[in-house]
């Protein structure tokens, strides 16, 4: 697929040093480029393919994990991951299966998770 990680680290202010970085899903699209997830999100919403695309770039986040030996990753994770019962299970399993230490895997939930069901 033409999905992929885009790591955009994340500074320590005191010393500024890359602690961590945020992994935001991109698009390599074969004529335009890399793509910002506001150019296709909202095709894959109405397609039904973005919960899908979305564990694309998990498996790759947790295969960086494993790679990496430092820092961690975060990830964002939409409304529809939370209100389905087997994430937590699916995203342990998917950790595991790639040796990836999951202490270092942080799940950034978005203000609109937040917001959708109070």
């Amino acid at each position: 697929t033409g999905f992929v990680a885009f790591y955009q680290p994340i500074v320590r202010l005191s010393d500024r040093a890359v602690i961590g970085h945020e992994a935001l899903l991109r698009w390599r699209h074969e004529r335009r480029g890399l793509l910002a997830p506001g150019e296709f999100i909202g095709l894959g919403e109405d397609s039904g393919l973005i919960e899908e695309v979305d564990w694309l770039m998990y498996a790759q986040v947790v295969k960086q994990l494993a790679f990496r030996s430092e820092g961690y990753i975060s990830i964002n994770v939409s409304p529809r991951h939370f209100r389905s019962a087997d994430f937590a299970d699916r995203m342990l399993r998917l950790v595991d299966s790639a040796g990836a230490d999951p202490r270092r895997l942080r799940i950034e939930i978005t203000e609109v998770a937040l917001l959708d069901d109070v």
